[in-house]
């Protein structure tokens, strides 16, 4: 009996001894068509177990699992969401103003690959739709706030021409919402083909304001000074008035965008003494042409 417990004691310390090692901390085992064999937790790697050892799977962990640092030790196993990967690039875009193509790079592709090898690059047009998709669900959110909110919307609106010319049209929306805080929201900012007359302007004005569902909740609508906008303002007064969308009876107020005043006195001032100007700036460039002369101005200007 004494010797039955002796050997089933050393037996059970060889089967203990079997599973010590820290490979399989990281592998795991299963058979397959009568062999044993380990797989890694981490990358999925199969390798041959039993008789041949831990040595290929202490290789595997140290040198050749993508999960692993450049020390040897192996990396965190997260979960990595396709999805998700490309939702946080295409916010990357938009914040910092990169370029689809932005994807395309090499060594952005380089970078991603080696975060994690499981990751799919994407093309630029591929970028563009992830980023038009964001801005839908944005707009949705807004238009929902938009809609929730108690306090009438006051509006500013303004024509902006490119280094090229075109022309865009951009809209503001400023409220209260339902915490007294005040708000601003940039609605629109879209070309706008010519011409740039009242009815034009005005149609396309009443378009915007009918996809964001705000037409009821108008309140004000700031412009500048342009001769056109007095069109602009009667045809929205006349749709307004048509939905009994109008405070006060219909008495629309049109508020002359002051800055815009403002700029013109300043710009009126600065034409007195446009000859000065012109004589600073050009001793400004002078003193910038050369590092020498900015050296010796500033020695004169100790």
């Amino acid at each position: 009996m004494e010797n039955d417990s002796e050997v089933s004691s050393s037996v059970g310390s060889k089967s203990d001894r079997k599973n010590i090692s820290f490979v399989w901390k990281k592998f795991e085992r299963f058979s397959e068509n009568g062999k044993e064999k380990a797989k890694c937790k981490n990358c999925g790697q199969i390798y041959a177990s039993g008789a041949s050892g831990t040595t290929n799977l202490k290789r595997h962990i140290r040198e050749i699992c993508p999960f692993r640092d450049q020390s040897g030790v192996e990396v965190q196993n997260n979960e990595f969401d396709q999805s998700i990967f490309r939702e946080k690039v295409a916010k990357a875009m938009i914040k910092h103003n990169y370029p689809f193509k932005f994807v395309e790079h090499e060594g952005i592709r380089d970078v991603f690959s080696y975060l994690n090898p499981r990751v799919q690059h994407v093309s630029r047009n591929t970028a563009k739709s992830d980023v038009l998709r964001i801005y839908e669900m944005e707009k949705e959110k807004i238009k929902e706030i938009l809609a929730s909110t108690s306090s009438r919307i006051c509006l500013t609106s303004d024509l902006w021409s490119s280094l090229v010319s075109n022309g865009y049209m951009a809209i503001t929306a400023h409220y209260v919402d339902n915490n007294w805080v005040l708000q601003k929201k940039l609605l629109i900012f879209r070309h706008l083909p010519p011409p740039h007359g009242g009815q034009n302007v005005g149609e396309r004005l009443i378009t915007f304001l009918q996809e964001w569902g705000i037409e009821r909740k108008i309140f004000t609508i700031t412009l500048d000074n342009a001769k056109y906008n007095d069109g602009v303002v009667d045809l929205l007064r006349n749709h307004l008035s048509l939905t009994n969308s109008l405070l006060c009876d219909g008495d629309f107020r049109h508020v002359r965008c002051g800055a815009y005043i403002l700029n013109l006195v300043v710009q009126a001032g600065l034409k007195t003494i446009d000859m000065s100007i012109e004589k600073i700036r050009d001793s400004v460039k002078y003193v910038r042409g050369s590092e020498a002369r900015m050296n010796t101005f500033n020695s004169l200007s100790v």
